[in-house]
C-alpha cells in the first residue's frame, strides 16, 4: 500500500508477532485493520482471531492461505471484501495484530 503508516512498535513487534502466528497455524496475519465483528478468541498473546476485517492495507499471506484463497475464485467484490466474507465463512483463518502495528494514512 502506498498509504500505509507503521507503528513505532513495527520494527519491535512484527518478527514476533509473524512467528506467533505462523505457529497458530494462521493464514493471513493482518497488521493494520478495520474489526467488523467481535473477535472469535484469542489465538496467542497480542494475536486475535478474526471473524470480519475490513482493509488490506497490511498483511502477511501463508501459501496455504493464498492457495485457500485461490480456491475461492472468482473475487466478485473489491478484494478486502472478498478476503473478509471467507474469513467470516472459516474458509481461511485469519489473526490481528492487537493493537494493530500499520494504519491507512488519514484513517
Amino acid at each position: 500500500e502506498d498509504d500505509a503508516v507503521p507503528s513505532k512498535a513495527f520494527g519491535r513487534r512484527v518478527r514476533a508477532a509473524v512467528t506467533a502466528a505462523g505457529d497458530a497455524g494462521a493464514d493471513v496475519l493482518y497488521l493494520g485493520y478495520i474489526q467488523g465483528a467481535p473477535w472469535a478468541g484469542e489465538a496467542a498473546k497480542g494475536l486475535k482471531e478474526a471473524m470480519y476485517l475490513w482493509t488490506t492495507v497490511s498483511y502477511v499471506i501463508w501459501p496455504r492461505g493464498a492457495r485457500r484463497l485461490l480456491e475461492r475464485l472468482p473475487v466478485d467484490c473489491p478484494v478486502d471484501n472478498f478476503m473478509a466474507w471467507q474469513m467470516s465463512q472459516r474458509h481461511i483463518r485469519a489473526l490481528a495484530v492487537v493493537p494493530e502495528l500499520v494504519d491507512q494514512e488519514g484513517e
